[in-house]
């Protein structure tokens, strides 16, 4: 299903492609009064696909090609199937830096982040359980489509890697301890169809 969903996420970028070229082309001189607004709110909404997941993203523009954005990702649920109880929570913060390669808020970006998450995993084939925590940096490529003066859609692909630690249990519920480790990462982080407001 992530690949499915990668391709058509690259599928759409290479298509809305010709139009950032051109819009390039009429980007503002930078000694020009911003006229974008500044600040920016954000939810991912294929993250609410994903086991309930909540993620908002809190932006503000820095200048013309620059934002600074505080990102925070929480899922405190858990979901009971016949046999097992699925896991997918986490609590994740992240700040980052997008660099706008037309003007802020419109158009590609390319980020750099800093992040730290919380994770308690599992369930999805057997009853085994992953939590510990991860700490990390991370890249991304982006899309913001205007479609409202002050609405956008926004597409993102991004990875992340640094050191995690873990432990895995047999089962949720007083499991029996199978694994702990200690060791670096890397791997994919989010996949964005965000829905943005600016102010």
């Amino acid at each position: 299903m992530q690949r499915i969903f990668m391709l058509v996420l690259i599928g759409l970028f290479c298509s809305l492609m010709p139009t950032q070229l051109k819009a390039l082309s009429k980007a503002p001189a930078q000694d020009e009064s911003p006229k974008r607004p500044y600040l920016s709110i954000s939810t991912n909404l294929l993250a609410l696909g994903a086991f309930g997941t909540l993620e908002a993203d809190l932006g503000v523009g820095i200048s013309h090609n620059s934002s600074l954005h505080l990102e925070g990702i929480y899922n405190p649920f858990s979901w009971q199937l016949t046999n097992r109880t699925l896991h997918h929570k986490q609590a994740t913060i992240a700040l980052q830096g997008r660099y706008w390669l037309w003007y802020i808020y419109s158009g590609w970006y390319l980020a750099g982040k800093l992040q730290h998450s919380i994770f308690n995993r599992g369930g999805y084939r057997c009853p085994k359980i992953k939590e510990g925590t991860a700490t990390g940096g991370g890249i991304e490529v982006g899309y913001d489509w205007m479609v409202g003066k002050y609405t956008n859609i926004e597409f993102a692909l991004g990875i992340w890697g640094g050191w995690e630690s873990s432990k895995t249990y047999a089962s949720a519920r007083c499991g029996k301890l199978l694994a702990q480790s200690e060791k670096a990462f890397l791997k994919a982080d989010r996949m964005t169809i965000a829905l943005q407001f600016v102010f």
